[in-house]
């Protein structure tokens, strides 16, 4: 009889595993440190044999944890650890690592918790609090099973809650301790559209295939996997590719690396684009190229029977183009596709509409950037960092700094100076603290040796920073010098 060997810690079943409200890792792994008592940052610190100050378990107090539940070293080095310590072989498909060969990494994880309180409600009554691994995809924004858009802060103290848990306890806020499920805090209801669904469904597919992605791949003459949408049917590869180029206004050398099999494909994207033509990635379509018609057509043809589409095509080109339109405008029609003098003498209309579209989009772009920045300034001591801003408005920091290079020197001296005072304010609470107990032990027995001196700071090595030394030592004198006057 096989006896399997006996593993460091509880061997505890993944909730859900193979179904698209599978559990993600994070969430088992605050589910681990709950069976042991521990708290994430002792278990992180035992997992890696390292103490709790070292860069592996420092993970957890930087965004960096959210790539946990992804495709790169965190979730390899996490994966592997877990397997070795639980005894399983499993717990990659808790995170996104079965698809590292097929999906461009990206910016596609979330750092803070967006949740369903009807689905922490379900599961405090079951006793089982979890993180599906479908809400740490940013663009999953509602809850597939109660048709919810998922909120994305503390209903009780209005303050964003990290995707790892810290304090060990999941469906409860760390900051303030309410329970998440709370229906009646959580009274604003926000309708979903057809977008947001079909987001939701195409991840919650993946997900769910994270035992066999072959499942919703296909191999290629190369034998190479890809999606089964680049795989021709009825036509050659490079008519497919004209047509889908077509159909998703994108550059054909663009389609051509995703369809190929040798890059990575940057499925939010390839979504987005689907999603406008109303074709999946994970389908194999039957397409004819005599009967699609060109962009300037299909532009046309929208801008009269579908205006909603036809927006929203123009606004995702030119939100995806923001860098370039901010630095050297280019020609808006050169986006779309098509010319300005073809479009002008096909539908006058339309081409203004383009030329206005387009003008005001350039304007708010500008006005988005220049407010971030003034934001920034003005909420010293706690500014925001041009990071930040570069997430918050999508630009890069050269565009930034083309911009406004005053604001962008404010914000960045601003934050340097905030960083400063706020590293200068910890240290005077060292000092204050460090003197606080210099004084029970100098009145409780008359004196005080230097190793007493440093076992009342936080960290004994703070005494070679002068800032700290020297307000302590002048206290330690003072003291002194006081007990020789009262004996004289």
């Amino acid at each position: 009889m096989n006896i399997p060997d006996r593993s460091v810690t509880y061997n505890i079943e993944p909730i859900n595993l193979g179904s698209e409200s599978c559990e993600a890792l994070t969430s088992y792994f605050v589910r681990l440190t709950q069976f042991h008592a521990l708290k994430p940052i002792q278990l992180l610190s035992e997992i890696f044999h390292k103490p709790q100050i070292s860069p592996e378990v420092k993970i957890l107090y930087t965004r960096e944890y959210s790539r946990i539940n992804g495709m790169d070293d965190p979730a390899k080095k996490m994966i592997s650890a877990l397997n070795s310590l639980t005894g399983r072989k499993d717990l990659n498909q808790l995170t996104l690592e079965p698809w590292k060969n097929i999906i461009r990494r990206g910016n596609l994880l979330r750092s803070k918790l967006h949740f369903c309180e009807y689905c922490f409600l379900e599961q405090k009554a079951k006793g089982i609090i979890y993180i599906p691994l479908l809400w740490c995809v940013k663009p999953v924004v509602i809850c597939s099973k109660h048709k919810r858009v998922l909120h994305n802060f503390c209903p009780q103290c209005k303050k964003q809650i990290n995707i790892l848990s810290l304090s060990g306890i999941q469906g409860y806020c760390p900051i303030c301790g309410w329970f998440l499920g709370d229906i009646q805090k959580n009274e604003i209801f926000l309708s979903t559209s057809p977008y947001d669904e079909w987001m939701n469904r195409h991840f919650a597919e993946l997900i769910k295939n994270n035992d066999r992605p072959t499942n919703l791949l296909t191999n290629n003459s190369n034998n190479k996997q890809i999606f089964p949408i680049f795989k021709p049917q009825n036509l050659s590869k490079s008519a497919l590719i004209n047509l889908l180029a077509n159909k998703f206004f994108m550059d054909k050398d663009t389609l051509q690396k995703w369809g190929n099999g040798n890059h990575t494909v940057p499925l939010y994207l390839l979504l987005q684009k689907g999603y406008y033509a109303n074709l999946s990635p994970f389908k194999q379509y039957e397409l004819h190229s005599e009967v699609v018609p060109s962009r300037k057509e299909i532009l046309i043809h929208n801008f009269y029977y579908d205006q909603s589409s036809f927006i929203e095509q123009i606004q995702i080109i030119f939100e995806i183009n923001k860098n370039r339109i901010i630095k050297c405008p280019p020609d808006p029609f050169v986006l779309l596709g098509t010319t300005a003098e073809e479009m002008e003498n096909s539908c006058p209309e339309c081409h203004e509409f383009i030329l206005d579209s387009f003008t005001v989009f350039s304007n708010n772009l500008w006005c988005r950037c220049l407010a971030a920045m003034n934001k920034a300034i003005s909420e010293f001591p706690k500014p925001t960092s041009i990071k930040s801003i570069c997430q918050e408005t999508g630009v890069t920091r050269r565009e930034l700094l083309f911009i406004s290079q005053d604001l962008y020197d404010s914000v960045i001296s601003n934050f340097a100076k905030a960083k400063y005072l706020r590293r200068q304010e910890r240290k005077q609470g060292f000092v204050n603290e460090a003197i606080s107990k210099i004084n029970e032990i100098y009145k409780k027995q008359g004196y005080i040796t230097d190793e007493e001196i440093r076992s009342c700071l936080v960290k004994p090595g703070y005494l070679l920073d002068p800032i700290i030394r020297i307000p302590i030592m002048n206290h330690v004198r003072a003291l002194i010098t006081s007990k020789h006057d009262d004996i004289r």
